[in-house]
């Protein structure tokens, strides 16, 4: 009986702790999910609807660190993200190049795959749809330019050959969307590119980079970097 009831006591006691423990742990889950939502009203607040994809020029790499923790590192100053603040179905991941001087000064969003024929059809689609939305909001305050051609010369010349073009990089399908002035340009965005790549005669993905005002210092120390070597 004194065993029986040791051990009913021992159960209850364990019981009564586990509760606790339950009850603790709930406690830390609200803590966290408050946190979160602090830190999320926190970033959010940084970025307006006009930054592409909510990532503002200079941003550090701390700060693009907190809305993608996986963050992975490609090169000196690129970095590859798969999370932003404003999500695009289209779009598969994020290239930024971050200056330690001047933050965020570059973005290229590489799209999903998209299967095609080899007339291209649905690759011209998705084109012209980047294109259409971009054009519509920039211009008139930003010039827009399109290169869509055949190379002089090419074999590739026939409408079932457009894939084939591409892929042998004897056609060009690309638009600029460029600032008239660093004063009227829109958060501090001085070009973007609207591009095609191929990686087969049947398939291929859109790419879109965002260049802002302060990548022309980035580009320059660069360079400059590069001439100290020689």
């Amino acid at each position: 009986m004194a065993t029986q009831k040791y051990s009913q006591i021992t159960l209850e006691e364990i019981n009564t702790q586990r509760n606790k423990e339950n009850k603790m742990k709930g406690m830390k889950k609200v803590v966290m999910c408050v946190l979160m939502l602090v830190l999320s009203i926190t970033i959010f607040a940084q970025v307006t609807d006009d930054c592409p994809f909510g990532l503002r020029m200079g941003m550090s790499y701390d700060e693009v660190r907190k809305i993608d923790p996986s963050i992975e590192k490609v090169t000196d100053d690129a970095y590859v993200i798969h999370v932003v603040p404003y999500m695009d179905h289209d779009i598969e991941y994020y290239i930024l190049i971050i200056s330690d001087n001047h933050g965020l000064c570059k973005i290229v969003a590489s799209g999903n795959k998209i299967e095609t024929s080899v007339y291209g059809y649905e690759l011209k689609s998705k084109y012209t749809e980047f294109k259409d939305m971009l054009k519509n909001k920039y211009c008139p305050n930003y010039e827009f330019e399109e290169y869509d051609f055949l190379q002089y010369g090419s074999i590739w010349d026939e409408p079932r050959d457009f894939m084939m073009s591409l892929y042998k990089k004897e056609r060009v399908m690309s638009s600029f969307i460029t600032s008239k002035s660093t004063t009227d340009n829109i958060n501090g965005i001085s070009s973007i590119l609207i591009d095609v790549q191929v990686n087969s005669t049947t398939s291929g993905c859109m790419i879109l980079g965002y260049e802002f005002n302060n990548f022309g210092l980035y580009k320059t120390e660069l360079d400059q970097k590069k001439t100290n070597k020689f």
